[in-house]
């Protein structure tokens, strides 16, 4: 598999496990909408080849990364597509243990 592919691969997962255990909910009646599916398969086409033909540091491509994608999210917040939960660390815990019997 390419790496485009590991990426994307990876990101739905996390977002889908971040919508079993409660920490996310998208608008609409899917798990997980079209759009988000079509945003994620942008993000790892053109993050590998960011990450090819890029010079800058490894580093400082982690920071930019790691702001972004909680940058997206609220933005999401604020457009009305995602809905962050506010849990507790107890009540965090019960969803991954709810997620982990299925």
């Amino acid at each position: 598999m390419k790496r485009y592919g590991q990426v994307f691969l990876l990101a739905i997962g996390f977002d889908l496990y971040w919508t079993l255990t409660g920490l996310i909910a998208f608008t609409g009646a899917s798990l997980m909408p079209l759009w988000m599916v079509a945003l994620w398969l942008m993000f790892a086409t053109v993050w590998t080849q960011l990450t090819r033909t890029t010079t800058s540091p490894g580093w400082l491509l982690t920071i930019l990364a790691t702001l972004g994608g909680p940058a997206a999210y609220l933005i999401g917040e604020r457009l009305g597509a995602v809905y962050r939960l506010y849990l507790s660390a107890s009540d965090a815990r019960r969803q991954l243990y709810r997620v982990r019997r299925r």
